[in-house]
């Protein structure tokens, strides 16, 4: 062994000393935010916890060498699900991207979006339906739920035929759960709406 190794290893340097600091100030960052900081936002939160300006490289430097970097989530694979409903009888782009009407409640859009919510310390996800009027892009009916299933796709349809739809109302949207809800339970309530 070199007698500078044997020196460097029993003396800490300075410079080591204070990479040591800087790893200390990292460490605090990554253990508040949950290790999802990677480096070149820990030099922006650097600098505003502790006023210190960091290069991008010192700081994936010091990560790299105090095992500080941010845990990278693993990607889910996407599969396609061998029950899926056909499209045979689903109708075809009608829309054909022409997001304008000339009448109120003649052309409808429909989606699920949605929407965190923490309770009883966890964060979950809810589910807000929405039919939008594209004459004037308001929203003219809505229903939140807690899953996304049949009743709340259901009940948004049900709060639109209250509300009243001009006749043979064109509503557009993904073919996703909504579109396979009305087309395999058919229903009267709904007659004035040619679902796309």
């Amino acid at each position: 062994m070199p007698r500078s190794s044997y020196y460097a290893a029993k003396h800490p340097s300075e410079s080591m000393r204070r990479d040591e600091q800087k790893a200390q100030w990292i460490a605090q960052i990554q253990q508040a935010c949950f290790y999802t900081i990677g480096r070149r936002r820990m030099g922006v939160l650097l600098e505003q916890a502790q006023g210190l300006k960091l290069g991008q490289s010192q700081i994936g430097r010091l990560m790299k060498a105090f095992e500080l970097n941010a845990k990278i989530r693993q990607q889910r694979k996407t599969y396609q699900k061998s029950c899926r409903v056909q499209t045979q009888g689903l109708a075809a782009n009608v829309l054909n991207r022409d997001f304008s009407s000339a009448s109120p409640r003649s052309k409808l859009v429909a989606d699920v979006t949605y929407v965190p919510y923490y309770e009883d310390n966890q964060w979950h996800w809810g589910y807000l339906s929405l039919i939008l009027d594209l004459y004037d892009r308001s929203i003219v009916a809505w229903c939140y739920g807690k899953q996304h299933n049949q009743q709340l796709a259901l009940k948004t349809l049900k709060i639109l035929s209250f509300k009243g739809v001009a006749p043979h109302a064109l509503l557009h949207s993904d073919q996703g759960k909504l579109v396979r809800i009305f087309w395999t339970q058919r229903s009267p309530t709904y007659e004035d709406i040619s679902i796309y």
